[in-house]
């Protein structure tokens, strides 16, 4: 782009830079400058040497007046300029494309000619103007391209070259557990619609696009898993990439872990010392174990670090990959799992750092399988919302869901008594009017009113899932189970949690690690998805049955009463932090401060009966700050819960933590009062307590078994209240000596 616009400005013989290697850089040269105008760090020293590169480089020669340290120059601004029509273009031809090789796909149900002939032109014109509107005003002649280096009192530097100038160093092994949907999937075997794909990815690279796009049955039959037990389709292998290339970026530049692994770099970590640990996000957990012995292969790898490095190891993980690493502590120790014990932990895991952890699940999970809903679809309203749904109808969304066990490990834990009911909510600010306990509520007037609470949607969820499982196989509906125990622990659950709650921090305590340190990073300040206004869509047409004796196979199918959902979002309910129907709180953009905050701000810190050997924790919490520009994705002080893998300040406290120093808790938000109202909701008790004394440092056996018969003295002798979580002592208040004896 930028040789385009030196050519266009007059600068003498231009040479094209050279394509042939791809740059996973934060020291955006020429190749890879677009991605440094979605994400950018001050250059720090390597900018000094750019200009001496060139000719190593390939580059042109560098037009009058440009300079890495300004904004853009005059004489690049036209080219600059236009980009927002140009997205715009790309928009348009984009969702034609999209139209005409999915009305190849779909030519028997002549999807896209219902669509097209169920709406208004006028109607599409002012549902494009009110789209357009909404998009990011590219105008690069009134902002600086954010791709550029700004002075360093405005804006921060590269973390890793920050990090080496404050003097990090590799310190431990580092152990990286991505999340849920971003390792990259690949096809070992398959069928004969996806034959040229072998080894190919099927999630996470443009062949993805290209198969979806094209047949989307076939991409559909390749990665959906078995709902009832979690295998693969007959025929049919798909796995998981490996290496770091599985997570660093997604479909093209789309950067997750890439940003982080270069910090890692610049402070010196290299394969010998980090690793990725990829696995297949579709599959419940104890699937990633009796098919690809992942649990096995990370306990391994683990080891092997601390053999080789004579130090413990730092674990890091995303998402979905907090939950990943909270089984495995469960496993590790379990005569049904690894068949060791708490003790393996202590002495090999000595920092655990946890990125926007959904320790008690998110909400758009429940809908999500419920009814193929969440706010993701809810951006594009009227005929353009219509077009989106003819494509990737609740339907099939809500089928995709159902055929990828794991995402049950996402679901809320805890149910009302964590959540809320329909009177009130742990996180209901003072004004809500109906509470968010009400997960879905529905529109009567100018009010909103109570419909489902989340214990009510869970038992439909779970009545569907029975439903399903009497279906014949030739049904056409994804039959599936409920995988995981949710619900608030009792104490004889505490001390031998059952497999199906080793994902559930409400049910399964912490190992006995007491030199653990776990960090809690997690982003607040962005409107958050938590409860809905939803509407029942209406009935599907009925079909017209043939007359006997003259079925066909087709006329059959075609009197078979279609698949529907109980219910969609009412895009149309727009109020006070009501956006298209769904209803805001403080978070990370997809999981709400309540799960993110609760377990490391007070369940782990102040009860002893789910963190025993008083492992210590650190929250640190960082505000959202908008991005300047044009950047599509957020900049170096993002907090969404995917772009904060790029927030320039975490990855700098990532690359402290692993250095060997310690942080200290930042707390910015709202969090202790909801923590106050949801002990009281659990425990029958408010308001913050100290924290749990320090343990000794280096525990024996003895102590072991002590602290243990403390925890279970404690639950022994406390009478839980019904509907919520036990009664339990702290650990700061010791048992009699003879109790202990």
């Amino acid at each position: 782009v930028r040789w385009v616009g030196m050519a266009a400005s007059g600068a003498a013989s231009p040479r094209p830079p050279s394509l042939k290697k791809r740059s996973h850089s934060f020291d955006q040269g020429p190749r890879d400058h677009a991605a440094a105008r979605s994400h950018s760090f001050d250059l720090g020293p390597r900018a000094e040497t750019l200009a001496t590169r060139q000719d190593n480089m390939s580059m042109p020669t560098l037009p009058r007046g440009f300079s890495f340290e300004g904004v853009v120059p005059e004489d690049c601004r036209p080219m600059f300029a236009r980009k927002r029509y140009a997205f715009l273009i790309g928009i348009l031809l984009g969702g034609g494309s999209v139209l005409y090789v999915t009305k190849r796909a779909v030519e028997q149900s002549d999807l896209v000619g219902d669509f097209l002939s169920s709406i208004e032109l006028s109607a599409l014109r002012a549902q494009v103007a009110e789209q357009v509107r909404l998009l990011p005003e590219f105008n690069f002649r009134r902002a600086p391209d954010p791709g550029w280096s700004e002075p360093k009192a405005r804006k921060p530097g590269r973390p890793g070259l920050v990090a080496v100038e404050e003097g990090v160093r590799p310190h431990y092994p580092v152990i990286m557990i991505p999340g849920i949907i971003s390792t990259g999937l690949e096809m070992w075997a398959g069928r004969q619609c996806a034959a040229s794909y072998f080894r190919q990815r099927l999630w996470g690279t443009l062949s993805m696009l290209r198969l979806f796009t094209l047949d989307r049955e076939c991409w559909l039959a390749h990665m959906e898993l078995d709902g009832l037990t979690g295998a693969d389709p007959e025929g049919v292998r798909i796995r998981a990439a490996q290496g770091f290339e599985a997570a660093d970026y997604v479909v093209g530049g789309y950067w997750v872990w890439a940003l982080l692994i270069e910090s890692l770099a610049d402070v010196g970590y290299s394969p010998s010392n980090m690793h990725v640990a990829a696995y297949d996000w579709r599959l419940p957990y104890r699937a990633l174990e009796e098919r690809d012995f992942y649990f096995t292969r990370l306990r391994s790898q683990i080891e092997m670090f601390k053999q080789m490095h004579g130090r413990k190891v730092a674990v890091v993980g995303h998402s979905m990959g907090a939950n990943v690493w909270f089984y495995f502590m469960q496993w590790i120790k379990s005569p049904e799992g690894g068949k060791l014990s708490s003790a393996w932990v202590s002495d090999h895991v000595d920092q655990v750092v946890m990125i926007g952890a959904p320790w008690l699940g998110a909400p758009k999970t429940m809908t999500g399988l419920y009814m193929g809903e969440s706010r993701d679809f809810t951006y594009l309203t009227g005929a353009l919302g219509s077009l989106v749904d003819a494509v990737m109808s609740p339907v099939v969304r809500r089928r995709m869901m159902r055929a990828w066990p794991s995402v049950h490990s996402l679901l809320p834990m805890g149910g009302n008594t964590v959540w809320g009911d329909a009177a009130s909510a742990p996180d209901d600010p003072p004004d809500i009017g109906t509470s968010h306990g009400a997960l879905l509520q529905r529109r009567e007037g100018a009010e909103t009113v109570p419909e489902l609470t989340m214990d009510e949607v869970r038992e439909r969820l779970e009545a569907d899932a029975l439903r399903t499982q009497a279906l014949p196989d030739d049904s056409g509906e994804k039959r599936f189970r409920m995988w995981y125990d949710l619900r608030v622990g009792t104490p004889d659950e505490l001390v031998h949690p059952p497999e199906a709650a080793w994902v559930n921090p409400l049910k399964s305590p912490l190992p006995f690690a007491p030199n653990l340190t776990i960090h809690c990073l997690y982003g607040v300040g962005i409107s958050t998805e938590r409860s809905y206004v939803v509407d029942v869509p209406p009935p599907p047409p009925t079909p017209v049955a043939p007359r006997k004796g003259e079925e066909s196979p087709a006329e059959l199918a075609a009197c078979a009463v279609p698949e529907t959902v109980p219910y969609l979002i009412d895009r149309s309910v727009q109020a006070v932090n009501i956006t298209n129907g769904v209803r805001l709180t403080d978070g990370d953009g997809t999981i709400p401060l309540l799960s993110l905050g609760y377990t490391c701000e007070r369940l782990w810190r102040q009860r002893a009966a789910y963190n025993p050997s008083r492992a210590k924790l650190v929250t640190r919490e960082y505000k959202h700050q908008k991005s300047s520009g044009a950047a599509l994705r957020g900049g170096p002080e993002s907090a969404d819960h995917v772009d904060i893998m790029g927030n320039a300040e975490m990855i700098g406290d990532i690359l402290r933590i692993v250095g060997g120093q310690e942080l200290q808790d930042r707390v910015i938000s709202d969090i202790a009062r909801i923590s106050d109202n949801l002990d009281e909701r659990l425990f029958g008790s408010a308001g913050r307590k100290p924290a749990l004394p320090p343990p000794s440092p280096t525990p024996d056996a003895a102590e072991v078994v002590v602290a243990e018969a403390q925890t279970q003295t404690a639950q022994a002798a406390a009478a839980p209240v019904t509907g919520s979580a036990p009664q339990l002592e702290r650990c700061d208040d010791p048992p009699p000596a003879e109790e202990v004896a």
